[in-house]
């Protein structure tokens, strides 16, 4: 599990270490600029990354649990 902040997350992603990607989503709205990203990576390339929807569970107080997995890079998105 990892628990970084979007420079490590992003640094552990183009490395190929992050398989999952688990996203709690709340009902509520920040419109502050310059709110933290999952993934932040400043090297002078970055290759996007598809995720694969695996699961979505409703949870308590409307949240939304989303779990996705990592697709291998340079992955065709599906049709």
């Amino acid at each position: 599990m990892l628990e970084g902040g979007g420079k490590i997350n992003g640094g552990m992603l183009r490395a190929g270490l992050v398989d999952e990607v688990s996203v709690l989503i709340s009902p509520v709205v920040d419109g502050r600029i310059g709110t933290p990203a999952l993934f932040d990576d400043d090297a002078d390339e970055v290759t996007p990354r598809r995720l694969a929807l695996e699961s979505v569970e409703r949870r308590a107080d409307d949240m939304l649990w989303l779990r996705y997995r990592v697709e291998p890079a340079g992955a065709s998105p599906a049709s």
